[in-house]
């Protein structure tokens, strides 16, 4: 049982370092062990000691393309793969308090915690990704919007991002759509203007933000030659009243670029929502803009090809 547990980790973890690279954080530092700064604090209720240490599975660190751009995000990642439980909310509570734990105690580090991607950076944020993952489960299981009533442990208080099999799932099948339609290398992630990246500000890269990271929303930009792209990718599915509001969240994201405007979406089909389509842009007010728009599914099938490419 030990090993098969083992071994079930090992796939686990597998499975993150495999993603981590399709979003650009490349290089992570991997499986460390820190020494723990709150042996006390830390230590579990059925513990007999105090805690020693901290095992760590993953540290990024890369510039928060949404901010300062002297701003280093330092990425703390625990990856767990196995049988969603009747209780996930507490499951999930106990995984985030180790992650907090390890962040705490990886700010008080001198090598791991201190490192600096460059000279130039001022600034480190601290935050937690935990990839809470089922192998037994549907791919597409969500298990977030079943921690409604979830509240974060107060103390450290960064930042956690929790990854379920439907989050993971959402971007790799965008990415696989946006890289098989156009080229990997013509790829990248868009940088949304925030305010706080306006100082030699580019809007677009192969690393992913942070922030995206369990967002249901994937913001994409093609660089085709000359013509630039906008894929914005949904994790819900296509309905008539979202379609207004996304092909408005477009407009403001393409403001002064943009050739062609995709909308993905997990279950469009052209059968059957091709006229809702057409009406929505028709009463759209930009009409030149609504010229750029198409629909899409980000689903390979045989029902992608309803409508030629």
């Amino acid at each position: 049982m030990g090993e098969l547990s083992k071994l079930t980790g090992e796939f686990g973890e597998n499975i993150v370092q495999g993603f981590l690279n399709l979003i650009g954080w490349k290089r992570p530092i991997t499986n460390i062990d820190i020494n723990c700064a709150y042996p006390e604090k830390h230590r579990s209720d059925s513990a007999s000691r105090n805690r020693s240490t901290h095992g760590i599975d993953f540290v990024v660190n890369q510039i928060d393309s949404l901010l300062e751009p002297d701003t280093q995000d330092t990425i703390v990642i625990s990856a767990k793969y196995r049988q969603y439980g009747r209780d996930n909310q507490a499951e999930t509570r106990k995984y985030v308090e180790e992650l907090l734990q390890g962040i705490e105690c990886i700010t008080e580090d001198e090598n791991i915690g201190n490192q600096r991607i460059n000279q130039s950076i001022r600034k480190v944020e601290y935050a937690g990704v935990l990839f809470y993952l089922s192998p037994t489960e549907e791919i597409d299981r969500d298990i977030i919007t079943e921690l409604k009533e979830f509240r974060a442990i107060e103390v450290p208080n960064y930042p956690v991002y929790i990854v379920d099999n439907n989050r993971i799932s959402f971007i790799i099948r965008v990415l696989d759509f946006s890289h098989r339609k156009f080229g990997k290398e013509k790829v990248q992630f868009f940088y949304i203007n925030t305010g706080f990246n306006y100082v030699d500000y580019e809007n677009s890269g192969y690393s992913m933000p942070l922030q995206y990271i369990n967002s249901s929303v994937l913001p994409l930009k093609v660089i085709n030659g000359s013509e630039e792209i906008l894929i914005l990718a949904m994790i819900e599915k296509f309905d008539e009243s979202t379609l207004r509001g996304d092909v408005g969240r477009a407009q403001t994201l393409t403001h002064g670029w943009g050739n062609k405007i995709i909308i993905a979406y997990p279950d469009y089909q052209a059968r059957k929502h091709q006229a809702i389509v057409q009406s929505v842009l028709q009463n759209f007010k930009d009409e030149n803009f609504a010229e750029k728009v198409s629909v899409s599914s980000f689903d390979w099938n045989f029902r992608s090809m309803e409508v030629e490419d």
